[in-house]
């Protein structure tokens, strides 16, 4: 294991893209990653350099309309690509950035935090606030949470865009680590809640108790504007019943409260959802033809044809289950992290969405239907 893999970089704790213009930070962006990052070669290095850095998407023709996509924690803005690309063919200007502490090395978990997000966060809204007139807010799973931060905090976004929100944490060790900032001091070295080999060139495959500590700092923050702010924009959002990293009722909860008729919940189960309410679409997410029994955390986003996460990628997730990328075959079944057995067979993790041009789709009727003018 590399030792280098776990410690700071000293190159991506905070924000520092505050007085560049947006070519220029995703520049020096790209330039801080490929110093910090430890797994370089010549042949990998363009791809994965690429893979984490922040980008720009224009569309064919000039455009008023934009959208600025913000990825998820230990993630890279690579979960967040393909989303962008439909954005960029429905006419709208797309920018996405990079958190600080991400797309380096995992070690760089230890000292940026959930300051340091809201910085970039508003970095990149200023930023797209320039060059169009009206824009749309979106992002993956804590970068869901930042998009709902910014509309409590009276962002001027037409609406949110948001896949796997996350407001409230599933996993007990994350709710644990909470208390992380009060008693570091007792925990000696104890710095990681899991350690592991680093398979994965575009998320990070080892957790810390800080960030674990940040982001739940975080989405506390924010369930507590939201239980006394009313966000008036549309939300359109889409997430998995069986998450194994959020609480998809917690947001349900709260869309229920939310009054916007034109939002949308698309709802990846294969029960009905918790909730009642006729803006939210239930999908089931069981597809046994492809030994799918139901659709993960991070796939919500991602396209089949993805290179590297989609249905013939080139990663494959076996994470949470004992077993290497060679040993999956056609009696290997893909889901959610939470199940970790089905009939003794092994279970990947699904990295991907299988109805990822439909869920575009629900998008696209969701932009015309909350924005008749546009």
């Amino acid at each position: 294991m590399n030792n280098n893999l776990y410690q700071s970089s000293e190159l991506n704790n905070k924000f520092t893209g505050n007085n560049l213009a947006f070519a220029e930070y995703v520049k020096a962006t790209e330039d801080m990653i490929g110093k910090a990052r430890t797994d370089l070669t010549e042949e990998n290095q363009a791809s994965i350099i690429r893979d984490n850095s922040p980008f720009e998407l224009h569309p064919k023709s000039p455009t008023n309309k934009g959208i600025l996509l913000i990825h998820g924690l230990y993630d890279s803005p690579l979960y967040i690509r393909d989303v962008a690309h439909y954005f960029q063919r429905q006419g709208f200007l797309v920018r996405a950035i990079l958190l600080p502490g991400h797309g380096t090395r995992p070690g760089d978990q230890l000292i940026a935090d959930n300051k340091q997000w809201v910085a970039a966060l508003n970095y990149g809204i200023h930023s797209i606030q320039q060059d169009v007139e009206h824009f749309y807010l979106g992002g993956l799973s804590t970068g869901a949470c930042l998009s709902l931060y910014a509309a409590t905090n009276n962002v001027n976004a037409k609406g949110l865009i948001l896949f796997s929100p996350a407001l409230k944490p599933r996993n007990p060790k994350a709710i644990l680590a909470r208390w992380y900032k009060l008693f570091s001091w007792a925990l000696n070295d104890k710095v990681w809640l899991e350690k592991n080999p680093q398979t994965n060139h575009a998320k990070y495959e080892s957790f810390s108790y800080h960030w674990a500590a940040e982001v739940c700092e975080l989405m506390s923050t924010v369930r507590r504007r939201l239980a006394r702010t009313q966000i008036n924009m549309p939300i359109f959002a889409a997430l998995s019943a069986d998450d194994a990293t959020i609480c998809p009722t917690t947001f349900l909860k709260f869309f229920h409260k939310h009054k916007n008729l034109h939002s949308r919940v698309v709802y990846y189960s294969n029960q009905p959802s918790p909730i009642l309410d006729n803006r939210i679409v239930t999908q089931p997410s069981a597809i046994p033809e492809k030994r799918i029994l139901h659709f993960s955390h991070v796939g919500i986003p991602i396209a089949p044809s993805n290179p590297y996460l989609g249905e013939q990628g080139e990663y494959i997730d076996l994470l949470h289950h004992e077993a290497t990328p060679t040993e999956v075959n056609h009696k290997s079944y893909f889901g959610s992290a939470r199940d970790q057995h089905h009939e003794g067979e092994i279970i990947a993790r699904l990295t991907y969405n299988p109805y990822f041009d439909d869920m575009c789709a629900k998008i696209t009727d969701f932009l015309r239907e909350s924005d008749p003018h546009d």
